[in-house]
């Protein structure tokens, strides 16, 4: 090789793994595979070959400065985006930080496939960054004359793999769509054992039933974690909600709005049962009593 050139980095190095730069192979792994031998041509002047010899203990630094940095940026994520997205005690989180990892992958990676059976060491992924397709092959739709299968698009936020928290198997797959995704991920027997607590795969109940899982959750701060299309439904649960509560606030103020001579003019309630009947009167005299202070 010319000058400059690095000799035998590979030897040292893992071979650039994406995001993850200056990953240095085990002991055992790190086996000088060629010879150096300084070669001079009768072409060449020179005499001497000059060498930049760099100490291991060097390259370790730099490694160790990479990983650093590499913490931090996880520590960071799983505090103030995977605790919040997954709604669990942040606290708890960062306690166990050492069960994630932030990871890279390239385009046309499959992070989970359909029809597998998961294990305590599949993986979940949190997306950060790029965009995932999931692919489901349950049935094909028919685009043009031409049969597709029915796919969904996911960005940040997105959880994929979460059929493993229930042991079942996966009913899409997980392909990378970008140049790049980057994903916060961590084993499902790590995930099940330090933040839910449980040593089992977790069970599916009927709809309004509590079981354990709930006591769980609420130790953990956090209910099931999330499933595909389930952000939909909750937003529009919650608007719904919203919308409820504003009609009611809408009722009280129209009855708080009517002046003190429309409120004189109203005749005591009456009917009903004798304790009733008071409540009706007390409530009626705290209203006029109201409108004479305002007035």
């Amino acid at each position: 090789r010319e000058s400059p050139s690095a000799l035998l980095v590979d030897d040292v190095l893992v071979k650039e793994v994406c995001g993850r730069p200056f990953t240095i192979k085990p002991d055992a792994e790190r086996v000088w595979s060629r010879s150096a031998v300084t070669q001079l041509s009768d072409e060449d002047a020179t005499t001497m070959v000059d060498l930049l010899l760099v100490p291991y203990a060097m390259i370790q630094a730099v490694a160790d400065h990479f990983r650093y940095e590499e913490y931090r940026d996880r520590n960071d994520l799983v505090r103030d985006f995977f605790a919040p997205t997954m709604r669990m005690n942040p606290a708890l989180c960062l306690k166990h930080c050492g069960i994630f990892a932030l990871e890279t992958f390239t385009r046309n990676h499959v992070l989970v496939m359909s029809g597998t059976q998961p294990v305590k060491t599949s993986k979940l992924y949190l997306v950060l960054e790029g965009e995932v397709q999931l692919l489901f092959p349950a049935g094909k739709v028919k685009e043009k004359g031409v049969g597709k299968t029915p796919r969904e698009a996911v960005t940040r936020g997105t959880l994929v793999g979460d059929c493993a928290l229930w042991g079942e198997r996966y009913g899409y797959s997980g392909v990378v769509s970008t140049d790049q995704v980057k994903a916060l991920s961590c084993e499902i027997g790590n995930y099940l054992e330090k933040l839910l607590r449980r040593s089992e795969f977790l069970e599916r109940r009927a709809e309004g039933a509590k079981t354990d899982d709930d006591a769980g959750a609420s130790e953990t701060g956090a209910d099931a974690p999330p499933r595909v299309g389930d952000l939909a439904r909750s937003l529009f649960e919650k608007r719904k909600k919203a919308l409820r509560h504003k009609e009611d606030l809408a009722a009280v103020k129209a009855i708080w709005r009517l002046g003190p001579k429309d409120v004189a003019r109203r005749a005591p309630p009456g009917g009903g049962p004798p304790g009733v009947q008071q409540e009706q009167q007390k409530e009626h005299q705290l209203q006029q009593q109201h409108h004479r202070a305002v007035s």
